[in-house]
């Protein structure tokens, strides 16, 4: 709360504050920020249902039918670059099969912070952002539905899927 009200006052948005935050205190601070993750962590299933429901208020359904095809480009070429670039990477560190082939995936699906940052990207830039939101909607929304389906078929095919028991965040289980 301190953030948010600071922050807008001196032209900070507190989402990248926090961001940043939330980086510099996991990888930089010397601090133990266990404690103070975990209890985040306890709290996220609540906030990700009202994130959601407030980003997906703010979709116009009928912009996003009339840039579909630019979703499309973008979504495609998007995971196009994470397959191309996950083969470069695998061939350099000498990756074993598997991971070769079926590594570039796990980086296809996105949501939380594309869909926090589409909200920023439309309220700081008032002339282009309602569109560029749209479209990022759309891409995300596109990732989403897809690619759980498509991650599901190649852990089955890697023999990945059901090799570790899953966790309950609901439950707060770690």
């Amino acid at each position: 709360m301190i953030v948010a009200e600071i922050g807008a006052r001196v032209h900070l948005d507190p989402l990248i504050v926090l961001l940043a935050s939330g980086i510099w205190l996991r990888n930089f601070s010397r601090a133990d920020a266990s404690d103070l993750l975990h209890g985040f962590e306890s709290a996220q299933l609540p906030v990700f249902l009202v994130f959601f429901a407030l980003a997906g208020s703010k979709l116009d359904i009928y912009a996003l039918a009339g840039s579909i095809v630019v979703v499309a480009v973008i979504a495609v070429t998007r995971a196009s670059s994470f397959y191309f670039g996950a083969k470069l990477a695998c061939k350099v560190t000498g990756a074993s099969d598997v991971v070769k082939k079926y590594a570039w995936f796990g980086l296809v699906p996105q949501a939380g912070l594309a869909l926090a940052l589409a909200l920023v990207l439309q309220k700081t830039f008032p002339s282009f952002g309602n569109q560029a939101a749209v479209i990022l909607f759309g891409v995300v929304g596109f990732n989403e539905a897809v690619a759980p389906i498509i991650l599901r078929a190649m852990l089955m095919r890697s023999g990945e899927a059901g090799k570790k028991q899953g966790v309950d965040f609901a439950a707060g289980g770690h």
